[in-house]
């Protein structure tokens, strides 16, 4: 076999891996898109509720940390891209909202060291949750300056119930798919 067929053959290889893995991280970027779409404004704060949380805590352990990482950066720079360009693919068109979308940047890398166990995977979830809360809190604060407590009035207090609601469905679907099982800690 000539060195020009091998080499052919081991590209072919490296790209039939990896049509699988462009496929699974256009989905992720796309769920992100669609989790957008599905908004519910709230009048006293310049950020709405949306399902991205719901995808951003799930795709880590349905997809693996790679995938999660490189879906929920596709789509921050395709929106950041489409917003240069006066398109919105954002929930809000503007940046009050650029906190939390780092937050879904760094949760997979959050997630991604607890184990693998019903209890890892909900602590690892709701850890995941406050640390989008809080840095969309900080960058509130940040952007609109004043106190620290209106931060928290306007970019955390109004999303605590639901994200914890979508930590619970995000649980259920990881649950439901990986089969894991929450499992009592033995007695002493």
């Amino acid at each position: 076999m000539s060195k020009s067929t091998c080499s052919s053959l081991m590209d072919s290889g490296v790209q039939a891996r990896s049509v699988p893995w462009l496929v699974e991280v256009l989905g992720i970027a796309g769920l992100l898109f669609v989790g957008a779409l599905v908004r519910v404004p709230l009048p006293f704060t310049p950020a709405p509720i949306t399902l991205q949380t719901l995808v951003v805590l799930t795709v880590p352990f349905l997809s693996g940390r790679g995938r999660a990482l490189s879906g929920i950066a596709l789509y921050l720079v395709l929106g950041l891209v489409a917003q240069g360009a006066g398109v919105s693919l954002f929930a809000v068109g503007s940046s009050a909202t650029y906190g939390y979308l780092a937050g879904f940047l760094l949760a997979p890398l959050v997630m991604h060291p607890f184990p693998r166990t019903a209890a890892g995977i909900a602590l690892a979830m709701l850890l995941a949750s406050l640390m989008i809360l809080l840095l969309g809190t900080l960058w509130l604060w940040f952007l609109l300056g004043g106190a620290f407590s209106h931060a928290l009035a306007l970019g955390f207090a109004p999303f605590v119930v639901g994200d914890a609601v979508k930590a619970g469905m995000a649980y259920a679907l990881v649950k439901r798919r990986t089969g894991v099982e929450l499992k009592s800690p033995p007695h002493s």
